[in-house]
């Protein structure tokens, strides 16, 4: 799968063929056909393990006991790590979201996403009952940190500005997040 995530990140569905993939796999075409049906089977299979990855338990983001601040720190942190370890990830995510071939089967990125999407909700009006994030629809309150990651996972990808992803950054995010670039309030 990691081969076909890969390929189907650089390449795009229409232009990588199913030879290419299970060559590079070590793998064979009835191996492939046997576990996923198809290419397209392989590529939904890509697409839901690629959101599957991104929201992995075991965070402390899922812990409902832990202090807001601790778990959207390690929600953003997490994200980050998987994307600077398999920068494939995100560029799966982007090109299926963003530029897909009119050949690729349909992704439906929300609900992949959504589970990742509840789950900073949840976080969300957890630090609404804190004070710590402005009463509001959780929804709508949560959307300016996904706009933010988002931000800073397009700039690693693109290169311009160095490493994007790294702890430090991923604190730095919730900080802007929270409280805004501003000096003070206007």
């Amino acid at each position: 799968m990691l081969e076909g995530l890969r390929a189907f990140a650089e390449q795009g569905y229409a232009e990588v063929s199913v030879d290419e993939i299970v060559r590079a796999a070590g793998a064979t075409k009835p191996m492939l056909y046997y576990y996923y049906g198809s290419k397209a089977g392989l590529y939904r299979s890509v697409a839901k393990r690629a959101f599957t990855v991104i929201l992995s338990a075991g965070s402390i983001a899922f812990d409902a006991k832990a202090p807001p601040l601790d778990r959207l720190r390690a929600y953003v942190r997490d994200d980050f790590a998987r994307m600077r370890v398999n920068p494939n990830i995100a560029r799966f995510l982007y090109r299926t979201a963003y530029a897909a071939s009119p050949k690729a089967p349909p992704i439906d990125h929300w609900s992949l996403f959504m589970p990742s999407f509840q789950l900073v909700i949840a976080i969300v009006e957890a630090a609404q009952r804190q004070k710590l994030i402005a009463p509001g629809p959780a929804p709508e309150m949560a959307l300016p940190l996904f706009g933010l990651m988002g931000i800073f996972a397009q700039l690693h990808l693109a290169g311009p500005l160095g490493d994007m992803l790294g702890d430090e950054r991923a604190d730095r995010l919730v900080d802007l997040y929270l409280h805004g670039v501003a000096r003070r309030r206007v």
